[in-house]
């Protein structure tokens, strides 16, 4: 049996969360506002050609450092209205219209 799997609790460098999901979308998000993939991931041990083979496993730790890199790279204030208003779908987020 796994180590981890006898643990009743996770920790913050158990993966777990799946890296084509959420943090593909904030990837895809950021890179709709040029910002380069390469950037997004420093320091977080990932590259895109994985994320995208949807095998890819992260840690909190990982999608943590991923979202501070978004943050620091993004000066826009609608990023997080954006990426907490995806549709579920592997697309950038759209702003809603207004009529």
């Amino acid at each position: 049996m796994d180590i981890q799997q006898q643990k009743p609790w996770l920790e913050n460098d158990s993966r777990f969360i799946k890296a084509h999901q959420q943090p593909a979308v904030l990837i895809d998000l950021a890179s709709s506002r040029g910002i380069e993939k390469h950037r997004l991931l420093r320091h977080t041990g990932l590259f895109y050609e994985d994320i995208i083979t949807g095998n890819v496993i992260i840690s909190p730790e990982q999608f943590l450092q991923l979202i501070s890199n978004t943050r620091k790279l993004l000066k826009g204030d609608d990023v997080s209205f954006l990426f907490g208003h995806h549709d579920g779908s592997h697309q950038p987020a759209k702003p809603l219209a207004v009529r």
